[in-house]
């Protein structure tokens, strides 16, 4: 999770988005919102590669099963959208 994430969410409960899909966020750790349309969702490294794609492909389900919470344009990060998780 970016610094920048940390800062304005220290004082609430949260996990990355790195190596945690969706629908592990939620069923494992009870996750109630996710972080969508970040930068690093894009990319990655070479590395990252299939990682990257499952995350993406699980992305389409979120924005079609659960609603938008709000949406944060930002320079940096990304056209980032945060979706309550209504489960898998």
């Amino acid at each position: 999770m970016p610094m920048e994430f940390w800062l304005a969410l220290h004082d609430r409960t949260f996990i990355s988005f790195e190596r945690t899909g969706p629908w592990m966020a939620a069923n494992q750790f009870h996750a109630r919102y996710f972080i969508a349309s970040a930068r690093v969702m894009t990319g990655g490294s070479p590395t990252d590669e299939a990682f990257i794609a499952d995350l993406n492909r699980h992305l389409s389900e979120v924005i079609a099963q659960n609603k938008l919470a709000g949406h944060f344009p930002d320079p940096y990060h990304g056209d980032l959208k945060v979706y309550e998780l209504a489960g898998p």
